[in-house]
Order: structure tokens, then C-alpha cells, then sequence
């Protein structure tokens, strides 16, 4: 008998032997957000996918957790890695779309003013990775960039790491 686990937007998942790759989309709060699971081929304990399970079910409280990490990154000098992901926009994009992101008339930051238009896109799954179990992308509005904030957790929800990638 297989062994199956169900993580939400996959459904049930083979986890003694997964398919390489699984992905899904939903609208959550008016932005697209994709989701991908990507597997080696190997079995895979069921305390992993019970994480990534646990992770699914509690997706609010974790994108809160790390929308308060992006805004302590913010609070720090020069912006910390939102003010890196601003410099980076304003280079990117042209004037007239950060015109829509950077209104010159408000007192706050550009990189606050950017901050508060950033959603989570992507939720990304490698389980048998330590370093990179769940990677969360966050971006502005993704027809202008491609450009996110990624963020890597391990299996019980603890930040790792912080970087841009374009």
C-alpha cells in the first residue's frame, strides 16, 4: 500500500515515491501565489511532509512572521535588504512604474513605500533540504518584476537566510 500525505493546493502526495515536481496556484488576497514542491525522486519521511503540511495550514501566521522580519529589515540603516530591493527597482523599472510604487509627495522612506505594496508570490517546498526546506518570495507586483525578496526556512519555520534575486 502507498503511503500518502496530503499537503493543501497538491492534494494527496506519494511521499515513498513523489513525482520530481508538483506545483499549484491560488489568488490569496487579490495577488496570484504559486506553489511548487520539488523532489529528488527519493522516499521521503512523512515527518517532512507533515512540515510542509503544517507550513500550508498555517501559511497566514508565517507570512506574518516574515512580513515583521522584512519590516525589522526595513527599520534597520539604509533599509536593510528592502532598501537593497528598492535601489535595485529603481534601476530596473522605468520612471513612470515607480511613480505608481514611490509617491515624491510622501515623507516615508522609498524602501517603507515599497514595503507596504510587497506580497508574498511564490511558497516553494525542497524538503530534503536542510538549508532550503521552504523558500518564500515576496515582490511588488510580478508584471512589473521578476525581481523578489526570497527568504529560506528550515522545517520548523525558523529564518535561515535573506537574499535578492532577480
Amino acid at each position: 500500500m502507498k503511503k500518502l500525505c496530503y499537503i493543501p493546493h497538491f492534494g494527496d502526495i506519494f511521499y515513498e515515491s513523489p513525482a520530481e515536481y508538483y506545483d499549484a496556484s491560488i489568488k490569496r488576497n487579490g495577488v496570484y501565489l504559486d506553489f511548487d514542491i520539488s523532489f529528488s525522486g527519493e522516499p521521503v519521511a512523512l515527518s517532512q511532509m507533515e512540515s510542509m503540511q503544517k507550513m500550508m495550514d498555517e501559511l497566514d501566521a508565517a507570512d506574518e512572521k516574515l512580513m515583521r522580519y522584512l519590516r525589522e529589515q526595513a527599520a534597520e540603516e539604509n533599509g536593510g535588504i528592502v532598501g537593497n530591493y528598492t535601489s535595485m527597482l529603481i534601476k530596473e523599472l522605468p520612471p513612470e512604474n515607480m511613480a505608481a510604487l514611490i509617491a515624491p509627495e510622501n515623507s516615508d522612506p522609498p524602501h517603507l513605500q515599497v514595503l507596504r505594496q510587497m506580497n508574498l508570490v511564490r511558497l516553494g517546498f525542497i524538503p530534503e533540504d536542510d538549508f532550503q526546506f521552504a523558500i518564500f518570495d515576496y515582490s511588488i507586483d510580478i508584471f512589473l518584476t521578476r525581481t523578489v525578496i526570497t527568504i529560506y526556512v528550515n522545517e520548523k519555520g525558523d529564518i535561515l537566510d535573506s537574499m535578492i534575486i532577480k
